[in-house]
């Protein structure tokens, strides 16, 4: 996800006002910003931007807000993260050429957005 994204994604958040139609499987609004602020983190640094420690180090402060279900998607980009680090960007090897970062990024939103409703993460 690039940095102008997700700063759309947490604005968007911010401005907000609390759901008053929350069913109990949601996940509040500031949970849902640290997963999408932590995963936006993880999607840079398969991008080369930040750091994959620390990107992984963010993802496991906020393992517990994760639902089971959108674990596996999760999951899935930090191997991609991993891969991508012994891949120099701009190589057709890479995952972010290849569509597999795009295609895991938007499984993982798929699976996150009945959690986080005020996201508009299916958009």
């Amino acid at each position: 996800m690039q940095r102008t994204a997700m700063m759309a994604i947490v604005s968007a958040a911010l401005l907000t006002g609390p759901n008053t139609s929350f069913a109990n499987e949601t996940m509040s609004e500031m949970q849902c910003i640290e997963v999408i602020m932590a995963v936006s983190k993880l999607e840079m640094a398969t991008a080369g931007i930040a750091p994959l420690d620390e990107a992984l180090t963010d993802l496991k402060e906020v393992q517990r807000a994760i639902p089971a279900d959108v674990t596996p998607p999760v999951d899935n980009l930090i191997s991609i993260a991993k891969s991508a680090q012994k891949i120099e960007i701009g190589d057709p090897k890479h995952p972010m050429a290849t569509g597999e970062s795009q295609e895991a990024s938007l499984s993982y939103q798929k699976a996150l957005a009945p959690y986080c409703p005020d996201f508009n993460l299916e958009d």
